[in-house]
């Protein structure tokens, strides 16, 4: 299979749009267009006159002695009027073969576009795109065509010309710009976070890489709530406030701010619960729901600061099973980062949620890749995904469930097969039910894509240890198994810092900090400063199908 068509990000809107072999094209469409040349109107007018000034020493075209006489000969010529408005004319025959003086081809093309397959740009139909990778075997033998060597010499040319280098992304050029980029993004993140920053007043800070080189960059921020200010990498985006979320004292802060979620929604609960599963105690205990609750804060509950091992919380899970109890575990990142959808989840749960919608009601569309990334960074609690099909559930015009598809993941024993697709999210709006809506997007996908099985898993820290109870098997799908506990690294200079183990992998390890080869990826680890906790696995389902028949 070939490279990806390339695309990238209007200028004006931030959606993904196809520019083809124009690919200094900034705008998606002639709506962004017009947005985008009216913001920077300033900036071309002065750029322009400052080009007339250098050359001619004047500030617009018509006052360079002679232009004048020079246009006007040349429309006498061309049109037999020395007076012609080509603007004009151009009104005239638009009001004589559309009855619309103002008549643009481009948004009626747009429009049509739309109405036809659900989408801004044509190559972002499937159809389209299917045609395209057609023309291209024949014409190019390849699907893409930015795999021939045609296309690939004409690449290197432009990034010569450019950026004085064949690859445009070891210039110095491109560094700055991807800095700037860098720099741009983590504003607009950290305007709506809970710490304010100072560009300029930051340290830089060395650790073991290969060549010793600088590796990150220490910031001074400051926290809005308490005015504590301390030191933070901006690395992870995520920050918190250790002045306000005391190491010691973290789990009694998420402890009370729960508590205060359920007394608000009338749930009625014990706290530090120590007769469920004697003598160990679980934070909350909803009896009426047969639900447990445990706020795990990440250094009490990780392998080196809270001395948790690998089978500590998957064993809780299952003794608060052999008692018919569904125990969830809340890592202390998630709650600070994710609270929201964490509420949402629970509500639902509980039967609370207030808005319901049928997904009879609702219409499938496919999603475009920005829409998608918005809709699974609010709605989901892993957030954003890479994949491969997207598709969502419209009530209106409002996106309020969606389903997405990648290729099976090998690194968690998937067999890289051309007909299977590997389930890798779905979630509804939070604090909204959307009924009937997982079986509807399944039942779509089935009918209209062409793959023999689906693999997916549930994460055991949520579903519990009963496949019968998950939505998965409720909709066909077979229980093959269940995966044993998995980790994720902590970095121990910034405990809500979580990553998921296969972004610090062995050989990325050494890329990023050096140390000895002979030693194992932990090790490593623990050298570079990440810590350990682990969850509880998950449950692994797979649907054949051909073998199933699964309704509207």
């Amino acid at each position: 299979m070939g490279k990806k068509v390339f695309t990238k990000k209007c200028a004006t809107c931030g959606c993904e749009f196809a520019p083809g072999r124009h690919r200094e094209k900034l705008n998606c469409s002639t709506e962004c267009l017009k947005i985008y040349q009216n913001v920077h109107k300033n900036d071309r007018i002065n750029k322009a006159k400052e080009a007339l000034q250098e050359k001619y020493g004047v500030n617009h075209p018509s006052k360079i002695a002679g232009h004048m006489d020079k246009v006007k000969k040349t429309k006498k010529e061309k049109y037999g009027n020395e007076n012609f408005n080509n603007r004009k004319q151009a009104k005239e025959t638009k009001e004589e073969k559309y009855g619309d003086k103002n008549f643009n081809n481009r948004e009626k093309a747009n429009k049509t576009i739309f109405e036809k397959f659900g989408v801004k740009h044509h190559l972002q139909a499937k159809e389209s795109m299917d045609k395209l990778k057609k023309t291209n075997l024949e014409k190019y033998g390849e699907e893409y065509t930015v795999n021939t060597d045609k296309c690939v010499e004409a690449q290197k040319k432009a990034n010569m010309e450019l950026y004085d280098v064949e690859y445009f992304f070891s210039s110095d050029k491109y560094k700055k710009k991807a800095y700037e980029k860098k720099i741009k993004k983590l504003e607009k993140v950290l305007d709506d976070s809970s710490v304010k920053f100072d560009l300029n007043n930051y340290t830089k800070i060395r650790n073991k890489s290969k060549d010793g080189s600088v590796e990150y960059i220490m910031y001074e921020v400051e926290c809005k709530v308490c005015g504590y200010k301390f030191g933070a990498t901006l690395k992870n985006q995520k920050i918190i406030c250790r002045n306000c979320y005391p190491v010691d004292n973290t789990n009694s802060i998420l402890q009370r701010e729960m508590r205060e979620f359920l007394s608000d929604n009338n749930i009625i609960f014990r706290e530090n619960d120590r007769q469920l599963i004697k003598p160990f105690e679980v934070d909350f205990y909803i009896k009426s729901h047969k639900l447990a609750l445990e706020l795990n804060g990440n250094y009490w509950h990780s392998e080196m600061g809270g001395g948790k091992d690998k089978k500590y919380h998957l064993s809780k899970t299952q003794l608060c099973h052999r008692k018919d109890v569904k125990l969830i575990h809340i890592f202390e990142d998630e709650w600070m980062f994710k609270k929201e959808i964490i509420k949402s989840r629970l509500l639902n749960m509980l039967g609370k949620t207030k808005e319901k919608i049928y997904a009879r009601k609702c219409i499938i569309k496919e999603v475009d890749n920005k829409t998608k990334k918005d809709f699974l960074e609010k709605n989901h609690i892993q957030g954003d995904s890479v994949d491969k099909i997207r598709l969502g559930l419209y009530h209106g015009d409002e996106l309020v469930s969606i389903i997405t598809f990648s290729k099976r993941r090998v690194a968690l024993g998937g067999k890289d097969e051309k007909d299977s697709l590997e389930l890798n999210r779905f979630c509804s709006k939070i604090n909204t039910n959307v009924i009937g809506g997982f079986q509807k997007l399944l039942s779509h996908f089935i009918k209209n894509y062409e793959q023999k099985n689906i693999t997916t898993y549930a994460d055991c820290r949520w579903s519990g240890l009963i496949s019968e109870d998950t939505i998965y098997q409720k909709s066909g799908f077979e229980f093959i198994g269940k995966t044993p506990p998995s980790f994720f690294y902590i970095d121990v200079k910034n405990y809500t810092n979580r990553k998921h183990r296969f972004s610090l992998a062995k050989h990325k390890l050494l890329e990023l900090y050096g140390g000895d080869k002979s030693k194992t990826a932990r090790e490593l680890a623990n050298e570079a400063g990440y810590d350990r906790i682990w969850d509880c696995g998950t449950l692994k389902f797979e649907l054949n199908i051909n073998n199933q028949n699964i309704s509207k």
